[in-house]
């Protein structure tokens, strides 16, 4: 088994089969988010559905976008969240082409922040991403192994140092949503559909769900379906 250290050199390079640029959604969100700052740096954008239960948790669902914008996501996850009851948040740490080193531990620290400042269920934490933000999240989930219990792939490939059901298997995750859009010339359904059979044959469910569209955040109905059939899971 590849150490540590030498994994973290291999997972540079996130760009491979993934654009970087944020999609425009025109829906609207209930949600209203705000900035959160750790350590003296902002950090997340956090969102909370209407009408919490006071003593009660709720699933969290986390996303990181490939340019640090994790406002792109509000318009298809902020009204999801919402319709779910879960608790929205997303990174300003992570960005694609960079090293792990300066966003792997930043996220961890970021869902510790959450879990001790909001009433977060941890049975029920979620990573998401869009292209880059989708092939990180699994990429923070083998080197913070246990962080998540599933992901949402939107648009974004497992990265080819976990194509190895052994090493896939070490992310300890218990289902992947893959959305995918139809005319995707950047991460085809093929892609998807690759990484699909991949989770398959490491004994982690997966769904895939497709769109009327190109490389771009998918509109709120998936990212709906995708994040009730992971609360499933």
């Amino acid at each position: 088994m590849r150490s540590f250290k030498c994994l973290m050199v291999l997972f540079v390079g996130l760009s491979l089969l993934v654009g970087c640029g944020s999609s425009k959604n025109e829906s609207s969100t209930a949600l209203q988010s705000k900035k959160v700052t750790v350590s003296g740096k902002v950090a997340y954008e956090v969102a909370l559905p209407a009408s919490l239960a006071k003593g009660k948790k709720y699933p969290l669902f986390f996303f990181l976008s490939p340019d640090g914008a994790p406002k792109q996501f509000l318009p298809s996850a902020g009204p999801a969240c919402e319709d779910l009851k879960c608790i929205f948040a997303g990174s300003y740490n992570y960005r694609n082409n960079t090293h792990p080193d300066s966003w792997a531990n930043a996220i961890k620290d970021c869902i510790e922040h959450l879990k001790k400042n909001q009433p977060v269920d941890s049975d029920k934490i979620f990573l998401g991403g869009f292209s880059g933000g989708a092939q990180a999240s699994y990429v923070t989930s083998f080197f913070h192994k246990g962080i998540c219990r599933g992901i949402l792939a939107n648009s974004g490939v497992i990265h080819q140092n976990l194509h190895d059901p052994g090493e896939l298997g070490q992310c300890r995750l218990k289902a992947v949503a893959l959305i995918s859009g139809t005319d995707d010339g950047v991460v085809t359904p093929d892609h998807l559909r690759k990484d699909e059979k991949l989770l398959q044959n490491t004994g982690i469910n997966s769904k895939f769900i497709s769109f009327k569209g190109a490389h771009q955040v998918a509109p709120k109905d998936k990212f709906l379906e995708a994040m009730k059939w992971l609360l499933k899971q």
